[in-house]
């Protein structure tokens, strides 16, 4: 499957990418560079109000605890196993919520500010952490993933639904890097180097840390270097499906 596509990135590609980051958001999205070595970026207002409106809105309904990719079986689908690591909730936007013309809209800006095409994106990951509610230190790109048809992770583009009162902040324990929520806005890193797009870099290992007032809505789109969308309807990503 993978012959017939073009990796999304090249060696030097994630450095270039955002080396002029600054230049092309910075006005629009107000983007803040948190770290160069990795990259790590900020952008404020990305996400719109009417659009988080009909992303919540269209889950609000399927939320359940969070759970981590275990064994695969023998068809290649990856069980769901109830995550001692996170105590979040959360809820896949597919079908009617990835279908909102609201939804697309926003996934077309992501594309556009990644460089990357929507068919990479694996679909919206949508979190709902209360108070006490957690995920420990973790890294996007696991050890296995250059063996699937979708390649590895190579970017994880983090959306703030909503502010929250206290606590809940994204930390980079390796970087001394923490990012709090804010509604609207948006944060992107890279989950491998930009010397070689395969290959896991270790410092952007990272957590979200407990909600002490209030309630954190947030979404995540893991982008892969390889198409997304036709693996995972033959069950060779390891997803949800």
């Amino acid at each position: 499957m993978r012959m017939a596509q073009a990796p999304a990135l090249q060696p030097g590609d994630v450095n270039r990418l955002f080396d002029s980051f600054v230049d092309k958001w910075g006005t629009k999205y107000n983007a803040t560079v948190h770290s160069t070595s990795p990259h790590i970026v900020t952008l404020d207002n990305f996400v719109q109000d009417d659009e988080i409106e009909a992303i919540i809105g269209s889950v609000n309904h399927l939320f359940s605890r969070s759970t981590d990719q275990g064994a695969l079986d023998e068809n290649g689908v990856q069980a769901q196993v109830v995550s001692t690591g996170r105590t979040s909730e959360n809820a896949w936007c597919t079908r009617n919520c990835e279908n909102h013309p609201k939804t697309q809209q926003l996934l077309r800006r992501i594309s556009e500010v990644t460089q990357v095409a929507v068919p990479n994106f694996e679909s919206l990951q949508v979190l709902r952490y209360q108070k006490g509610q957690f995920y420990r230190a973790h890294h996007d790109l696991a050890g296995d993933d250059n063996h699937k048809a979708c390649g590895p992770r190579i970017y994880t583009f983090f959306l703030y639904l909503s502010d929250v009162e206290e606590g809940g902040a994204t930390a980079f324990p390796k970087l001394n890097i923490t990012v709090r929520p804010k509604k609207g806005s948006a944060l992107l890193w890279p989950s491998v180097t930009s010397d070689n797009p395969t290959q896991q870099d270790p410092r952007t290992l990272h957590e979200a840390q407990p909600v002490i007032k209030g309630t954190k809505f947030a979404a995540n789109t893991w982008i892969n270097l390889y198409d997304y969308n036709e693996p995972n309807l033959w069950g060779c990503t390891g997803s949800f499906d």
